[in-house]
């Protein structure tokens, strides 16, 4: 409103803990007010002060396949970089109505967002597509967590809001100076940023000539963002509604070198969870996994938006249990992934491993080299695919099901065979009963890595033949040499 500084909705903000120049009160607190149709939460609260009523709404969302966060910022051009947040969102609607008794005029709305981690941060404008594409109009912060426990080199946490609207003006910068003496995101309102330009609305020195700043990654932390919307004139209780979509996504670090490791959700210990070993990070970035149980309708949502390719195998089972694995930094060599598979959930003793590459945003072509995989302990199986060469940015693997593996890759099926038959080889097999995997295991010495596993002797050595003739082919595919079957081998 002209002549009147803009004013915040919350009293107290906390890290760091400093009072407001709110005039707001509750006028209802936060309650749950029902569910949606995915059956999640919907709350609402109302404040209210001596012009404005103001009723919060807020409605978490599924929208499976995550929204895009962008990660380039306006200003730089260009078709622009983004990634996927985690599949459930916050959507927040703002109803604003006039309760003054008389009109007013140039009602603005202002959405500050701050990290605590958060080391750098963009605007960005552009149109991409998936899940509430609408919802363009991105602030987006990230930063490492370096003393998250158990993340290795550290949790990197990113935070975004989105909007549908323009912003008439917006701005990505500081929230308080770390190390400058005074600011410690304990207590205390922040010497310098963004919260200061909102107060002054951009409108005086210096926050005018920062109003605009689309990019901001300082030396030191900490960094928060901003955008403003022109809400227009209300006459006597009328309202004005606005939504606003916050988003997050969670990674662990990968930094450079040879040998990197980590996990991601808890690591393959935990059903759902991965375990990661990159032979060499070229370029450090973040290894992103989202695990899900999906049904039949939520696997066509994720190959309407591009997941992966229309599946040319049955599933024998539901829920699929399906993880989304993502790498933003680069490397050469193999990529060994473990993954913590929830054993209880399936209905079927028999297992193969399914590995579909995600489509259209990969840069390059993913090769898959090699895979074998074992049981271990009662609550998850072990995946390991081996050899999975970094030369894109994102893969799925489908949950292990019943009959001969089967690979997509770029959406074309590159399996080793069209049926469901084999050819026994002449290679040594060593067949036994694990306790702790309550299976009998097959190990295949002449061939490096070459594992399988089955509920029963026979079952076991059948497997082994499928994973034998995948070993075979997927080196000879690569121009590697076959060692010759020996027969009984010698041990000293």
């Amino acid at each position: 409103m002209p002549g009147v500084a803009a004013e915040w909705l919350e009293r107290n903000f906390v890290y760091p803990d400093w009072p407001t120049n709110s005039t707001f009160s509750v006028v209802s607190p936060l309650v749950q007010t029902g569910v949606n149709a995915d059956n999640l939460p919907i709350a609402q609260s109302v404040i209210a002060n001596a012009h404005l009523e103001i009723t919060q709404r807020f409605e978490m969302l599924d929208t499976v396949v995550g929204t895009a966060m962008g990660t380039t910022p306006a200003s730089a051009g260009g078709a622009g970089t983004f990634l996927h947040s985690n599949r459930y969102v916050l959507k927040q609607t703002y109803t604003v109505k006039n309760i003054a008794g008389a009109a007013i005029s140039n009602v603005q709305l202002f959405q500050l967002l701050h990290g605590l981690n958060s080391q750098r941060g963009v605007y960005d404008n552009r149109l991409y597509t998936g899940q509430l594409s609408n919802f363009c109009y991105d602030t987006t912060l990230a930063g490492v967590d370096a003393y998250a426990a158990g993340a290795g080199a550290g949790l990197e946490d990113f935070i975004g809001f989105h909007a549908t609207s323009a912003p008439t003006a917006l701005e990505i910068g500081s929230y308080g100076i770390e190390g400058n003496g005074v600011d410690n995101h304990g207590v205390g309102k922040p010497t310098d940023g963004v919260h200061l330009s909102i107060e002054a609305n951009w409108l005086t020195a210096p926050y005018n000539t920062r109003q605009g700043t689309d990019n901001f990654a300082p030396p030191t932390r900490w960094v928060s963002g901003a955008q403003r919307w022109n809400l227009g004139n209300l006459s006597p209780n009328q309202s004005v509604s606005f939504d606003v979509v916050l988003s997050i996504l969670t990674g662990t670090k990968v930094p450079t070198g040879t040998g990197s490791t980590g996990s991601c959700d808890g690591g393959s210990s935990v059903p759902g969870g991965i375990d990661y070993e990159f032979e060499s990070v070229e370029t450090e970035g973040t290894c992103f996994s989202d695990f899900a149980r999906a049904d039949q309708a939520e696997l066509e949502v994720r190959i309407a938006q591009g997941d992966f390719a229309a599946l040319t195998f049955q599933i024998p089972s539901q829920p699929a249990q399906v993880w989304k694995v993502e790498f933003s930094g680069s490397s050469t060599g193999s990529i060994t992934v473990k993954f913590g598979y929830d054993r209880d959930a399936r209905r079927s003793s028999e297992c193969r491993l399914r590995l579909c590459q995600l489509g259209g945003r990969c840069r390059g072509r993913q090769h898959f080299t090699g895979l074998h995989f074992r049981r271990a302990g009662r609550s998850h199986a072990r995946r390991e695919l081996h050899r999975l060469r970094n030369r894109a940015r994102h893969f799925h693997q489908l949950d292990p099901h019943c009959g001969r593996p089967k690979w997509l890759v770029n959406g074309a099926s590159v399996s080793t065979a069209a049926n469901y038959t084999f050819t026994v080889t002449a290679n040594e097999l060593i067949i036994y009963w694990s306790r702790a995997d309550e299976a009998f295991v097959v190990e295949v010495p002449e061939l490096p890595g070459c594992m399988a596993d089955g509920a029963s002797y026979e079952e076991a050595g059948a497997n082994a033949q499928v994973v034998i003739q995948e070993w075979i082919e997927t080196a000879r595919a690569l121009g590697r040499v076959i060692p010759e079957p020996r027969g009984k081998l010698a041990y000293a």
